[in-house]
């Protein structure tokens, strides 16, 4: 992946950017080592969202989650809220609207949502399909 940080000037304006390129880790997402945690905006969100915002989201708690298997992993010296508020302010220093936002947040939700999402396959065949409780 790439990262692409946008450098603004104290009245808002663009005075530069940096291009990183990374390494993301789609497996870290379903499987994390002890310890370990999975994308950090799961972690930033379910600690970052008020009350009316979580249930818009329909978020839980962390151990509601299989894609954050290990529970709340903290890094010591960052406080997932404030980092919550950090992107939520970015996205209104990028003049991204507050519809957009929601909207990105709800497929975040949604991704943990299906994490917990289960199939069985079935007998004699290649196909799955989901228990009645899924």
């Amino acid at each position: 992946g790439k990262f692409i940080r946008i450098n603004f000037d104290v009245n808002g304006y663009i005075v530069g950017a940096n291009i990183e390129t990374y390494l993301l880790e789609k497996s870290r997402a379903i499987r994390q080592a002890k310890d370990e945690r999975s994308f950090h905006v799961f972690y930033y969100m379910l600690s970052g969202a008020g009350d009316k915002l979580r249930s818009e989201l329909c978020l839980e708690d962390y151990s509601k989650y299989r894609f954050l298997s290990n529970g709340n992993v903290t890094i010591p010296g960052q406080q997932d809220k404030d980092m919550f508020t950090e992107t939520m302010d970015a996205f209104q220093i990028m003049s991204i609207p507050e519809e957009e936002r929601i909207g990105l947040l709800k497929v975040v939700s949604a991704v943990l949502q299906l994490g917990n999402m289960t199939f069985k396959k079935e007998r004699h065949s290649d196909q799955a399909s989901m228990p009645d409780d899924t």
